[in-house]
């Protein structure tokens, strides 16, 4: 059989929910626990005030929200910015052909270059939507 080694977008996408363990977005919200304090007391204010229950200062308020929104658009650009640029490199690494055979796994690069994986080298596979994943040893 014979597989394309490139990857597009929603290949990496599925490789990503492939390999993220399922405990990564509690890991990531526990790591970061006094910025999610912060945004939960944010939250409560600016919910009591919107509900009458206190009266804060709105300019203050409306501030913190924009230095907040700041943050989270800043993080998601640069992380998207990261990943482009992790993505372009990890295509340029990848060979174009694999060829599963009897014996392994026949890779086939750029310009003729070529490699060859035996079986035992791989303890396992995994697959998703849209790609194999094979676990090396």
């Amino acid at each position: 059989m014979q597989f394309g080694g490139k990857l597009t977008e929603a290949d990496l996408e599925d490789v990503r929910r492939i390999v993220r363990s399922k405990w990564y977005w509690p890991k990531l919200l526990a790591s970061n626990f006094y910025g999610v304090l912060l945004l939960c007391a944010v939250v409560w204010a600016t919910v009591e005030g919107l509900l009458g229950a206190t009266h804060p200062n709105w300019r203050a308020i409306g501030i913190l929200w924009l230095v907040i929104l700041g943050i989270f658009g800043w993080v998601f650009y640069r992380t998207k910015r990261a990943m482009a640029k992790e993505f372009s490199q990890l295509n340029t690494a990848l060979p174009d052909w694999l060829n599963l055979v009897d014996d392994g796994v026949k890779l086939n690069g750029p310009k003729g270059a070529a490699a060859f994986q035996p079986w035992n080298n791989f303890k396992g596979w995994r697959e998703g939507k849209r790609v194999m994943l094979l676990d090396p040893r």
